[in-house]
């Protein structure tokens, strides 16, 4: 909430998502190697995980750092990291409904329920990035 006093340890939004991260990591991690489907799920479910820790740790250090537009970069990638469980979701519904087997579907969730995400979201980052240098080098004219 901008514009609310508080301890100065970061928007409440914010310690939100750096508590509740770091547990939900080291239980993703925990679980990915006992993923249904074998290497193919382990592999997608664990680099989830630590793609997961990473990008928040990356998020945290640089608002601490007090570089908030790196900042915002780096949690768009992590917000698109934590949309992969809504994607799967929808993901395994689709399939089911579609009358796939579990057993032939289900490894290759693992992996498109958060790399297209993360390929979305890197294209945004980009573009902005791309738009924000464009306009700086138009106002330098």
């Amino acid at each position: 909430m901008r514009g609310v006093p508080h301890s100065g340890q970061g928007e409440p939004e914010g310690l939100a998502v750096r508590g509740e991260t770091h547990p939900s990591c080291e239980a993703g991690l925990y679980m990915s190697f006992y993923a249904f489907g074998g290497t193919t799920s382990h592999v997608a479910f664990c680099l989830l995980a630590l793609a997961w820790l990473f990008t928040a740790y990356r998020g945290y250090t640089t608002a601490r750092a007090r570089r908030f537009a790196e900042h915002r970069t780096w949690m768009i990638r992590n917000f698109a990291l934590t949309l992969g469980a809504v994607t799967l979701r929808i993901q395994l519904g689709s399939s089911f409904a579609a009358g796939l087997r579990f057993q032939n579907f289900y490894p290759w969730l693992a992996w498109t329920a958060w790399v297209p995400n993360v390929l979305v979201a890197e294209w945004l980052v980009r573009k902005a990035h791309h738009t924000a240098l464009r306009a700086a080098t138009l106002a330098g004219t």
